[in-house]
């Protein structure tokens, strides 16, 4: 496991509500496990990304990152979904962020500055 922090940015500041980061592997090394990691972050922005439990790091992989922080959430039959952030990030093939984990390596710090909802 690899130890994966950082803080969480929303057009220059804090986020104005809490949320979360899906990192979903796309590839592993020859006999790892796909197996996605969740970071979630709170108003202050920090996070530290799990696999297992939360904080216990990534697996060795390749991932593309979503992040998810909701105004008003998707339910269904509910009313329309509103994010704080652009919906770019919600989606893990538009969010434009990536990580590439490598087995035995150092912890590492990616920090995520997003852009506003327009």
């Amino acid at each position: 496991m690899v130890q994966v922090t950082g803080l969480v940015t929303v057009a220059g500041e804090a986020p104005p509500v809490d949320g979360v980061i899906v990192f979903s592997p796309v590839s592993v090394p020859t006999g790892g496990a796909m197996r996605p990691g969740t970071a979630p972050f709170g108003v202050s922005g920090k996070y530290r990304a799990g696999t297992f439990k939360a904080g216990d790091g990534l697996l060795p992989g390749k991932y593309r990152i979503s992040i998810q922080c909701w105004k008003t959430p998707p339910s269904a039959g509910g009313p329309p979904e509103v994010s704080y952030i652009d919906d770019k990030y919600t989606r893990m093939l538009t969010s434009g962020y990536t990580l590439d984990v490598e087995a035995g390596g150092d912890a590492i710090k990616l920090d995520l500055p997003l852009d506003a909802a327009r």
